[in-house]
C-alpha cells in the first residue's frame, strides 16, 4: 500500500531528526576519543598521589600514576550485556615508616574505561602504576557515580575529585575517523530527508494551485445570464 503524502512527509521528518541526532552523538564521541588520542600522543609525566592532591589544576594531562592504594569498593556503568567503565578511588600511599592513615573522603578516583567484567578489573586493581589521560582539575563525579561510590566505601564523603582515565584499548585514530565518518553521512542522510521533504511540500503547494486555476477557469467558461 503506497504511502499518502502526509505520511510520506512524517517519515521523511523522522528521519532527518534520526539522522541529525546520531550525527550529533557520534561527533562528540569523535572528538572525545581524539582528545584523549592526543592527550596520550605526549610523553607520560611520573606523579605520586599525594603530589597530585596538594595541585588545584594540572597541564600535563598524560600522567603515569604511582604510590597508591585502592579503595575497598567500586562503581560501575553497564552496556547492553557487559559492564562499560568502572570507578575504583585511590588514596596516597604512606612512606616507609609513616603510620597509615585511615581516610574519610575520596579525593581522587581511577576510571577504567572498556572494562567488562570483574576478571578483567581484578587485573587493574593488581597494578602498582597506572598510566591514562589526567583530568584537567578535580571535578563533581556525577549525582549517580558519587553516591554510589560513598555507599561501597563505608560512607566516605566525596566532593570533587582527581580523575585519571585508563583505556583497556587506548583510541585509535582509524576508528576516530571511522566514527567521524559515520558522524557526517548521518548529517547528510538528515539534510537529504529534509531537503526531499521540502520538495514534496512545494510540489504539492504547486499541485493546488494548478487545480485552482483550472477550477476558476471552468467557471469562467460556464453559461452565465444568457447573453
Amino acid at each position: 500500500m503506497p504511502l499518502s503524502s502526509d505520511d510520506r512527509r512524517t517519515l521523511l521528518l523522522s528521519g532527518a531528526g534520526l539522522g541529525w541526532i546520531f550525527s550529533v552523538v557520534l561527533a562528540a564521541m569523535a572528538w572525545q576519543d581524539y582528545s584523549h588520542y592526543a592527550i596520550l600522543q605526549s610523553p607520560s609525566v611520573r606523579m605520586r598521589l599525594s603530589d597530585l592532591l596538594k595541585r588545584e589544576s594540572i597541564e600535563t594531562r598524560h600522567v603515569t600514576l604511582t604510590d597508591f592504594t585502592f579503595g575497598d569498593g567500586y562503581a560501575y556503568e553497564t552496556g547492553a550485556a557487559a559492564w562499560v567503565s568502572v570507578s575504583v578511588p585511590v588514596f596516597p600511599k604512606p612512606d616507609v615508616g609513616e603510620p597509615i592513615a585511615k581516610p574519610d573522603a575520596i579525593l581522587a578516583i581511577v576510571d577504567a574505561w572498556d572494562i567488562q567484567d570483574e576478571d578483567q578489573l581484578q587485573k587493574v586493581l593488581r597494578q602498582e602504576e597506572l598510566t591514562g589521560v589526567l583530568s584537567s582539575q578535580p571535578y563533581w563525579p556525577g549525582a549517580t557515580r558519587g553516591p554510589l561510590l560513598t555507599e561501597a566505601n563505608r560512607g566516605m564523603t566525596i566532593d570533587k575529585v582527581w580523575a585519571l582515565h585508563i583505556f583497556r584499548n587506548p583510541p585509535q585514530i582509524v576508528t576516530i575517523r571511522l566514527t567521524a565518518g559515520a558522524a557526517i553521512v548521518c548529517m547528510l542522510l538528515g539534510t537529504v530527508c529534509i531537503v526531499i521533504r521540502r520538495r514534496d511540500v512545494r510540489t504539492q503547494s504547486a499541485a493546488g494551485f494548478s487545480q485552482e486555476d483550472t477550477c476558476s477557469a471552468s467557471e469562467t467558461s460556464a453559461p452565465g445570464d444568457g447573453r
